[in-house]
């Protein structure tokens, strides 16, 4: 034992042996640069070791508790070395503390059990930053889904004018005559009367002579007294129909009850924990893009004379990309493959109904396609293709996330992996692929061509003359 009266140990000098002498003290790895030990060797030892000043005293390196971080370079017989800028999330949000290995069984204020293992204080740091998370997290303001709740009561809004103007217009709120409508709503002729996506009031058409048409208040196949230009409303110029907006406005209105009830149950159930998850601005290009260009498919594949209401394309877009988050990130999921038999049984059922009259398969179809693409466009990589080369992660590390440096932009493409640069591939592709449907879907439907015959089994079966009905 050292004779030196400042050194830690000296109050074991009247002891034959302490294990935690410096004689039995481990010597650094050979490989170790010598600079990463800047103090000076205690008495005794031949080389240098990481001390630190704790009450005074120097004592050997020892971190049990903190909020710095440290990278293991070596272990030998239980002493760790450490640097800075490893990542490794310790207790508590004081200052880190420092203290000498004690016997075995004893603890002192901020030291951890020398006997646990390494798993165990694996855990205890996950549980921490659990812990700290939570801390952390944001008020429910911030993270309400504010775009859903908004464009739900949007909706609502409109659903109950339409019951209105349907009560003014023909004393009962809800269609019965000529037929009942069964999803408990107003008339087709009242939505188009008040923004639906109806091709005759967006392109000219053949479909029908102006002159024949029913009116909003229409009650009798008799009453079809209306020119186009009082259905279509809006000052429609029967010369030049162009009341494009309809891709828009569409998405507001509902046919019924139950229509408006089964699309807002799905839309703030899975729509708001979408938005919270990928953010409000994402959230809005995914619903905006898939609601107008599920419309913007059915109006060049739909009958002629069909309206279509409703917010299902862009709800398809929002379940298209709740699959690609499953697919993306399969292993952050508890049960992934149960996740995925239900969004194939969701989608499969939607499809199966959107055969049946009175329901725009043609929408649901668009809405779920645009939905793929703009999510390979604006959701996050997955988080193997965000990591950097093998080589450049520490061992005790799992995940080592890059972090774009706007100072050194060029420093975020170096020592990718071929995988990184095949994703954003598939993403360019994505958002070529987006102006592509659009492009061609709109030029389509401007120029009211007619080129796909089989098409409309789609969104109908060929039984009892569906797939007659406005065509």
């Amino acid at each position: 034992m050292s004779d030196d009266p400042d050194w830690p140990d000296s109050k074991f000098k009247d002891q034959n042996k302490h294990p935690d002498s410096p004689e039995t003290w481990p010597r650094p790895d050979p490989g170790v640069s010598a600079a990463k030990f800047p103090y000076p060797a205690p008495p005794g030892s031949s080389a240098s070791l990481p001390y630190s000043v704790y009450s005074g005293e120097q004592r050997p390196l020892r971190v049990f508790d903190s909020t710095s971080s440290f990278n293991v370079h070596g272990v030998g017989d239980g002493a760790e070395f450490y640097e800075t800028n490893d990542g490794l999330n310790l207790l508590n949000d004081s200052t880190t503390h420092l203290a000498a290995p004690s016997e075995a069984g004893t603890r002192e204020r901020d030291e951890i059990d020398e006997d646990d293992d390494v798993g165990t204080r694996r855990s205890h740091r996950s549980h921490r930053r659990r812990r700290s998370k939570r801390r952390k997290a944001k008020p429910w303001y911030k993270q309400a889904p504010w775009w859903t709740w908004t464009v739900s009561a949007i909706q609502i809004v409109v659903f109950v004018v339409e019951f209105v103007k349907m009560g003014v217009l023909t004393g009962s709120p809800v269609q019965t005559k000529p037929s009942f409508n069964p999803m408990i709503g107003p008339s087709s002729y009242l939505l188009i009367n008040m923004g639906g996506r109806f091709s005759p009031c967006m392109r000219p058409s053949d479909y029908a002579p102006d002159t024949v048409w029913p009116c909003p208040n229409s009650t009798s196949i008799d009453t079809d007294v209306c020119s186009l230009a009082e259905l279509c409303g809006f000052g429609f110029n029967p010369e030049a129909p162009n009341q494009w907006w309809r891709f828009i406005s569409a998405m507001f209105l509902h046919a019924g009850i139950i229509h408006i009830g089964f699309n807002l149950l799905l839309q703030i159930v899975l729509g708001g924990a979408l938005e919270r998850d990928i953010g409000i601005v994402k959230y809005m290009i995914v619903y905006w893009a898939s609601g107008i260009g599920g419309f913007i498919m059915s109006g060049n594949y739909a009958g002629r004379g069909t309206v279509t209401v409703g917010a299902s394309g862009a709800l398809f877009g929002v379940i298209a990309i709740d699959l690609l988050d499953l697919l993306l990130n399969w292993q952050l999921y508890t049960r992934p493959l149960w996740n995925l038999l239900f969004i194939i049984i969701d989608i499969v059922i939607s499809f199966v109904l959107g055969l049946l009259p009175g329901i725009d398969n043609f929408a649901h179809i668009g809405g779920f396609c645009v939905g793929i693409l703009t999510g390979l466009i604006l959701m996050r990589s997955p988080l193997s293709l965000r990591l950097k080369r093998p080589e450049d992660r520490r061992p005790h590390k799992k995940f080592d996330v890059v972090k774009l440096d706007m100072s050194k932009p060029l420093e975020h493409f170096k020592n990718r992996t071929v995988y990184w640069w095949l994703w954003w591939l598939v993403r360019l592709s994505a958002f070529a692929t987006v102006i592509v449907y659009y492009v061609l879907l709109l030029r389509n439907f401007e120029e009211n061509l007619d080129n796909c015959s089989w098409c409309k089994y789609l969104s109908c079966l060929p039984v009892n003359g569906w797939c007659d009905s406005g065509y």
